[in-house]
């Protein structure tokens, strides 16, 4: 018996460590990435800096009340809970904003 409670033990703290390093490590690719990515900056450099990191870019063509296009960069891993929100008029990034949705 205390040996099946060991190796529970040992599985539950390794499955914990492997999902906070997956959090962490998203959280700072994210955060690099809000980082590099500077208003003036051409909307294909910024997707193509989002793919090479391994984040999701996902674009949507309609525009909101200021007649800008909101795009917005996720990384894999934390259920949509880091996001990255760039506004742009089609060809130039406008600004960028990193939100933590809790």
């Amino acid at each position: 018996m205390k040996k099946m409670l060991k190796i529970f033990v040992i599985t539950l703290a390794a499955g914990l460590a492997l999902f906070s390093w997956n959090w962490f490590s998203a959280k700072r690719a994210l955060t690099s990435y809000v980082h590099r990515i500077q208003p003036g900056m051409q909307v294909t450099e910024a997707q193509l800096s989002a793919r090479q990191m391994g984040l999701k870019y996902k674009s949507f063509s309609r525009r909101n009340e200021a007649g800008l296009f909101t795009d917005y960069v996720i990384p894999d891993g934390v259920m949509g809970r880091y996001i990255c929100e760039i506004q742009h008029d089609g060809a130039v990034v406008i600004s960028v904003i990193s939100r933590f949705n809790d």
